[in-house]
């Protein structure tokens, strides 16, 4: 019974130290981190609003591959921020109360990390302790605490040792089965949905292979082969995550993305002073960390301190470059930290080529010098026990002091760094919501959100005063409309469809005159047409050719004289042959939004006899994500305009039947309605999320079949036994 205990001590001692860590969240009320960030909060206004879109969405029977309440309609799934297929969000948002589902994504992505970090540091000969010492170190290291405002960058990241210590088994033996377990993990990394952090991780394997064949001296042809295997194994993922990638792709190619700056988030040699003291540049917490970012970086991005034991065990480790393991990790930890440097790397060049191109933060490669300071750590500490000659159970008294001080450590500094607010006060409904619900009508927001009146408490106080940062949410920011359930025209994504792009493009650029504070009336117009029919704005900004509002709370809610139904018939149309003659009409003087409907078609609509004058009736019958139903009745053929985003995957159909959709209004939808009394049917199916689930699904079900091969064996020799 003691020695089962002692086995599982590691396993208790990790979960005590995480509770303790989390404990706010639960005690003495249920609570959620409500960290600030530059001109909004990444967690209150884009993480919670995400994942209670999940949320929603499971509670039926779907996933969130679409919203119909941001940016008029986009493919949040395909985004990949949600984590929609990750097996640990689709138990905790299918069983659990949002809030205790949120809290809980914090505490299991850290068990992972610490879980991973143990089973790769035994893997690789550390003893129990040794090994729980490097758990403890990458489980409650700067990067993942950071990056608690980031939920999906902390899970992706926290899989990083679990993918190491399957890699290390497959190495030690390269079977099929350890092989399929590595894509297995990889898999399921993918699916967390941060890809930047997966390719990071990828990068990392393959230079701990590397340096790994190179210190144990391996034969070239050995580790060929061991590199034409791990690459097998990746592309085994690759297949394993198609339900997620080829949804992705095709919102990608949508974007016809360019390449990210690289310069934009700096990490700067002085910031590796923050291994030593993590606010030695100032911390966001008082408003004291320098800016702008541009220069300076972010905090949360720059951050890899994992406490003073460490550094010093790293300083120590120099003297021990014979040992094999000391050397490797020791390798490990500054080649991972030169690709962190980004552009002041030498191989900086690397982030000009895709898929690296695409990412912005070459300073998340701190993810993988934190995993290599804490298994270097444990390492040196075994040495130093060598070198010492210490009895077994002496090892383990010192272990434990170690531990102790290593948390106590990074307490100091990190366990009230993230401030926590009760979920009844910080996620109560505004105001503004229930004006904003008692308008019958089908309609949409356009919010002026108040960066710089948030900037102003942030970048002088950080959040000394939290409180401070709640009046803001009355202006539904970023995503948080998505909370509650209010449908907003903004687009706050990392890819935007080029239509899109265009369009919002123009609205900017005729937008608003803050010398005589009046929108352009092509602006209300543009906003008009995407059945835009409010405006909210911070009080300390009058829209002086907007004369009907209300003001509630810090906010005015503009009326948009200018509003068009959402489902409407087209009253007065033109045709072009493709988008490149819309893009050129719409920013003439000719072009009227109020007035007419821009559609896109060759020989279809000139065939059709279309009437623009008629009697005709739109009811609406069903308005989900997923899925619109309406009642149409004309006395002609028309044209039926529905203000949401054009994009591949959406059906139509006139009483069951399919029907083609034009693209409107550079970013629209337009279908041919016949005379009569029809029922109009949109629905999002795209092939892109089918034929993935399916070759998904296949993978999966091939993949768990062959590891468990010899259990069915197994079994059905049972079932033959007990048939005799």
């Amino acid at each position: 019974m003691k020695k089962q205990f002692l086995n599982f001590l590691p396993l208790f001692v990790l979960i005590i130290l995480i509770i303790v860590f989390f404990f706010r969240l639960f005690y003495p009320h249920l609570s959620v981190f409500v960290t600030p960030d530059y001109g909004e909060s990444d967690l209150l206004d884009g993480h919670y609003p995400l994942r209670f879109l999940f949320y929603s969405s499971l509670k039926e029977n779907g996933i969130g591959l679409w919203t119909r309440l941001a940016g008029n309609g986009y493919p949040m799934f395909a985004q990949g921020e949600m984590g929609s297929l990750f097996l640990p969000n689709l138990i905790l948002f299918k069983f659990l109360p949002f809030f205790w589902a949120i809290n809980l994504v914090f505490i299991l992505a850290f068990f992972t990390a610490g879980i991973g970090t143990y089973l790769f540091a035994k893997e690789n000969g550390l003893k129990k302790y040794p090994a729980l010492f490097s758990s403890v170190i990458f489980t409650f290291s700067g990067f993942l605490i950071a990056h608690i405002s980031h939920p999906s960058v902390i899970q992706s990241a926290s899989l990083l040792p679990l993918e190491l210590y399957t890699v290390e088994r497959f190495l030690k033996k390269l079977t099929f089965k350890n092989g399929l377990i590595v894509s297995l993990i990889i898999s399921q990394q993918m699916f967390v949905g941060h890809q930047e952090i997966t390719t990071y991780s990828l990068i990392t394997i393959f230079l701990y292979v590397f340096v790994r064949s190179w210190t144990n001296k391996i034969p070239l042809k050995t580790f060929f082969n061991i590199t034409i295997g791990l690459m097998l194994t990746i592309a085994c993922s690759i297949f394993l995550s198609a339900a997620t990638l080829l949804p992705s792709y095709e919102l990608f190619d949508q974007t016809q993305g360019t390449g990210i700056n690289l310069g934009r988030f700096p990490y700067l040699l002085k910031h590796l002073l923050m291994f030593v003291f993590p606010f030695f540049l100032g911390s966001p917490q008082n408003g004291t960390y320098p800016g702008p970012i541009e220069i300076e970086g972010i905090f949360w991005e720059n951050t890899g301190y994992v406490g003073l034991l460490p550094i010093i065990l790293l300083i120590c480790s120099l003297f021990f470059t014979k040992q094999k393991h000391v050397k490797l990790f020791l390798l490990l930890t500054f080649s991972t930290l030169i690709l962190a440097l980004g552009r002041y790397s030498p191989f900086s060049f690397m982030y000009t080529i895709p898929p690296l191109a695409y990412f912005r933060v070459p300073n998340r490669f701190l993810m993988s010098v934190d995993v290599s300071l804490a298994l270097l750590s444990g390492f040196m500490i075994t040495q130093l026990f060598k070198k010492l000659s210490l009895k077994q159970d002496t090892q383990m008294i010192i272990i434990c002091i170690l531990i102790c001080l290593q948390f106590v450590n990074i307490s100091y500094y990190f366990l009230f760094y993230h401030p926590v607010g009760p979920v009844s006060k910080w996620m109560d409904q505004p105001k503004t919501v229930s004006f904003l619900k008692n308008e019958s009508e089908k309609h949409r927001i356009y919010t002026l959100d108040d960066f710089e009146g948030w900037n102003n408490i942030f970048l002088k106080e950080g959040w000394k005063h939290k409180d401070a940062f709640i009046p803001f949410m009355a202006s539904l920011p970023v995503y948080s409309n998505l909370l509650y359930d209010i449908p907003k025209s903004n687009y706050n994504f990392k890819f935007i469809p080029v239509r899109v792009r265009f369009l919002h493009t123009l609205i900017e650029q005729n937008f608003f005159d803050s010398a005589s504070n009046t929108f352009s009336l092509h602006a209300l117009k543009l906003f008009g047409m995407n059945n835009v029919k409010f405006i909210t704005a911070p009080d300390n900004i009058k829209i002086n050719n907007l004369t009907d509002f209300t003001k509630i709370q810090n906010y005015v809610i503009y009326k948009n004289p200018y509003f068009k139904n959402r489902a409407r018939f087209a009253s007065s149309y033109k045709m072009f042959e493709d988008i490149e003659d819309i893009k050129e009409y719409i920013q003439t003087e000719d072009y009227d939004p109020e007035k007419e409907e821009l559609i896109e078609s060759s020989s279809a609509l000139r065939q059709s006899n279309i009437c623009t004058a008629c009697k005709n009736v739109i009811e609406w019958i069903n308005d989900k994500d997923q899925k619109i139903e309406l009642k149409t009745f004309s006395d002609a053929n028309q044209i039926l305009v529905l203000a949401d985003t054009y994009y591949p995957g959406w059906k139509a159909y006139v009483d069951n039947k399919e029907t083609k959709i034009f693209p409107a209004n550079i970013v629209q939808r337009a279908i041919i309605v016949p005379k009569g009394k029809h029922i109009i049917t949109f629905l999002y199916d795209p092939d892109s999320f089918r034929w993935g689930s399916i070759v998904s699904l296949f993978g999966y079900g091939l993949v768990l079949f062959l590891l468990f091969k010899p259990l069915f064996n197994i079994f059905y020799r049972l079932i033959n036994v007990i048939g005799k």
